[in-house]
């Protein structure tokens, strides 16, 4: 998982989530800025409290490039809360990486729940589970989803973006 961790973002969910999953070999990693230190403390304590620190890699803020050696190597990025767009989705579905993300997220828009990854209700730690167990357990159908996504990602580029508001500007300068 990869945020701002900030207040509301809720990472304790993802160490209920790791916690529950069937694999217990599975590894979790918190990637990002820690905005506030006690959210941190707080995650810690949890991951110490349920005996998961072998298992939980906490890193701090993620350049493009050790973003890209994530999002290769997942097996599935998850987020835990609603965003408005959240571009990690699209960051990692450029990688080859599938995505569980709240339903309704932004970055939902671009996807296909059950194609390019999963979107369970906010909050929802059995789907959260049931899917990353999904995965886990068929390491070819996140490829298979993580290939679909890549496939949708490189179709929605900086300069694929550009290149459409640059057409907006110009039919519009022409009326």
């Amino acid at each position: 998982s990869l945020t701002k961790w900030d207040l509301g973002k809720n990472p304790n969910f993802l160490i209920e989530v790791l916690r529950n999953l069937e694999n217990k070999e599975v590894k979790l990693i918190l990637a990002g800025n820690w905005v506030q230190e006690r959210v941190k403390q707080n995650c810690i304590e949890k991951i110490k409290e349920y005996n998961l620190a072998k298992r939980v890699e906490i890193t701090g803020r993620a350049d493009e490039q050790a973003k890209k050696f994530f999002f290769s190597g997942a097996r599935v990025l998850i987020h835990p809360i609603f965003e408005a767009f959240g571009m990690f989705g699209l960051e990692a579905a450029a990688c080859g990486c599938p995505i569980i993300v709240p339903k309704g997220s932004g970055v939902t828009d671009l996807f296909e729940s059950g194609i390019h990854g999963w979107f369970p209700q906010e909050g929802d730690l059995d789907s959260y589970v049931k899917f990353i167990n999904k995965l886990v357990e068929n390491e070819r159908l996140s490829y298979q989803m993580g290939y679909r996504s890549w496939e949708v990602a490189k179709q929605h580029t900086w300069l694929d973006h550009s290149k459409r508001l640059l057409g907006l500007i110009k039919r519009y300068e022409e009326d």
